[in-house]
């Protein structure tokens, strides 16, 4: 299929002159590390997941008896990360 057939099947397809479309299309902006083919990769690994593939991966965290799950102001956030950063960097110079 030629270019411009694709193209004037997207504008179609999306409300938009092809001029348009291939504007849109190359104003993709990842964030630093990522690119097209990793966001389909992330896109298709959930696509493809099944319920209980799904469900095992939003309890596994709540599973970990390393981790705890808690609630805590946001106001206190700031804090509660310095604080795990603090307490991280002592176990990283003690090798624990």
């Amino acid at each position: 299929m030629s270019e411009i057939i694709k193209k004037i099947i997207e504008a179609a397809w999306t409300g938009f002159s092809p001029k348009e479309a291939t504007k849109m299309k190359n104003k993709n902006k990842f964030p630093k590390g990522w690119d097209e083919k990793r966001v389909k990769g992330l896109i298709d690994h959930y696509e493809q997941q099944t319920e209980d593939e799904a469900l095992a991966e939003d309890e596994a965290p709540f599973v970990d008896d390393q981790d705890t799950m808690m609630e805590i102001p946001r106001k206190l956030v700031s804090q509660v990360r310095e604080m795990i950063a603090q307490h991280n960097k002592k176990l990283l110079k003690t090798g624990s």
